[in-house]
């Protein structure tokens, strides 16, 4: 499997139940980057979600941001193949420009395996938790 793409979570600042979360990502050949308000409870739920992904063999959505609003973030996950390979569809919206025609939209898919889904989970609910610290998947 090609190893080149990634997703990483990283929180930027704690605001009590509010993150601000710094998104990093790529298949290898496109990246982007994307800068979000989201709320531990919202996080922790995702990964406990993400943590039965694979027993549960149905899609996930996870949404961070408000779509058409300052900055938004959509991951889609499902296998993509019967061998346990993971899908996971990356959607990005930056509109931190006042002028609406510079608005930056990045959408890639990345591929990855369940173990390191599960790891990741778990990086995500550390998170949750403590209210800092960064979460990656390749």
């Amino acid at each position: 499997m090609n190893q080149s793409g990634f997703f990483q979570y990283k929180v930027l600042r704690n605001d009590g139940d509010m993150l601000e979360v710094n998104t990093e990502f790529s298949d290898g050949r496109n990246s982007g980057s994307n800068k979000t308000y989201d709320s531990a409870a919202a996080l922790h739920a995702f990964a406990l979600e993400l943590m039965d992904f694979y027993s549960r063999k149905e899609p996930l959505k996870y949404e961070s941001g408000v779509r058409n609003g300052y900055s938004y973030l959509l991951l889609n996950l499902f296998f993509a193949e019967p061998r346990g390979i993971i899908a996971i569809r990356i959607y990005s919206e930056n509109n931190a420009d006042e002028h609406a025609e510079f608005r930056s939209i990045v959408h890639l898919e990345i591929r990855t395996e369940v173990e390191a889904l599960q790891r990741f989970a778990r990086e995500l609910l550390a998170i949750s938790v403590t209210g800092n610290g960064i979460a990656r998947i390749n």
